[in-house]
């Protein structure tokens, strides 16, 4: 490890072969010397390992740390508790980042003396060379504001991204927070959790990060609909918490929760998918136990949100029908 590197890029990989030399290619690429690349191989079962280690031959940047499969999380983890950089960001092993990604969130981060810099980012399929469709697509504010600034304008705007890719943040921040184990959103909760503490944030508006859309991915599997299902449960659990901790702003606390609001959203949503109606009912009636209708209808501002919660109450009580008849 470069004891003299300010910044720190952990990356996971875990069989990651037909994507990994085109990320790796473009951290070769960085133009910033004063950075360390943590390689984070998650218990590879392909030949990720042999093109990490020949890597890491080619640029002394770059460090590769190997660890019993755990996930995405446990891996990032891994990286951060590795990493000897007074700043920390993120790249996954599918995606490419522009060639001054390092330079630009460094340069910016220490000028404005930020807890936490975000930048933009764009979608694309098989070429990074022709991306598509930009990550943020609202103006937000170059800052520095506070974190709970910048949660409340983001909810007001209704984009609200927790990418944890588009982030650059102090490493004592960070290591404030875990990555929730066997979570799928856990990038949400972690950047809630950062913003909540973060009292110096700010936006790059520069397209740094390209983001591959695999639809083969595990998440638009059968499978992953129902980790996600699972992942955004806890994360409403989650950020629930996080609104109501002791000491939070009350506007701060009132944002988080209607951001919260929005996720049980994407479980209906998500149900809706399911192959049989017994599974789909049992997941309405979960959702019911666990309040969701409540926090949607607490949270309501019009007459869409409003309808939400409705919406929700009549399947929760459908799901409860359905779940006494097979108990």
């Amino acid at each position: 490890m470069s004891t003299s590197a300010r910044l720190s890029v952990v990356v996971p990989v875990y069989n990651a072969l037909p994507y990994l030399a085109v990320l790796l290619d473009s951290l070769i690429a960085q133009d910033l010397s004063d950075a360390e690349f943590i390689l984070v191989d998650d218990g590879s079962t392909d030949c990720s390992p042999e093109v990490l280690a020949a890597y890491a031959r080619r640029d002394s940047r770059m460090r590769v740390v190997r660890r019993d499969n755990g996930g995405l999380s446990r891996a990032r983890n891994t990286g951060i508790a590795a990493a000897g950089g007074e700043y920390l960001m993120f790249a996954d092993a599918d995606d490419v980042i522009a060639p001054d990604f390092c330079s630009a969130m460094l340069a910016r981060i220490q000028a404005d003396n930020l807890d936490l810099l975000f930048c933009n980012g764009r979608h694309f399929k098989t070429d990074p060379n022709t991306p598509g469709r930009a990550l943020f697509q609202k103006t937000k504010p170059s800052g520095p504001i506070s974190g709970g600034d910048w949660i409340a304008y983001c909810v007001a705007e209704g984009e609200f991204l927790h990418y944890v890719w588009l982030q650059a943040c102090r490493m004592e921040l960070a290591r404030r927070f875990n990555f929730t184990p066997g979570v799928v959103h856990e990038d949400v909760i972690w950047t809630c959790g950062l913003l909540v503490a973060a009292e110096r944030v700010g936006f790059l508006d520069r397209t740094l990060y390209f983001y591959r859309s695999n639809p083969t991915s595990l998440v638009n599997s059968p499978e992953g609909q129902a980790r996600r299902i699972e992942g955004y449960f806890t994360l409403v659990k989650a950020l629930v918490a996080m609104a109501e901790q002791p000491g939070l702003r009350a506007d701060t606390s009132r944002a988080l929760l209607k951001h919260c609001a929005e996720e049980p959203r994407n479980v209906y949503r998500l149900a809706r998918k399911l192959q049989g109606l017994r599974r789909r009912f049992l997941i309405y009636a979960r959702a019911a136990d666990e309040k969701f209708p409540d926090l949607i209808g607490a949270t309501a501002t019009n007459a869409r949100q409003r309808r939400h919660a409705l919406t929700a109450r009549l399947r929760g009580a459908l799901g409860r029908v359905v779940s006494a008849l097979f108990t």
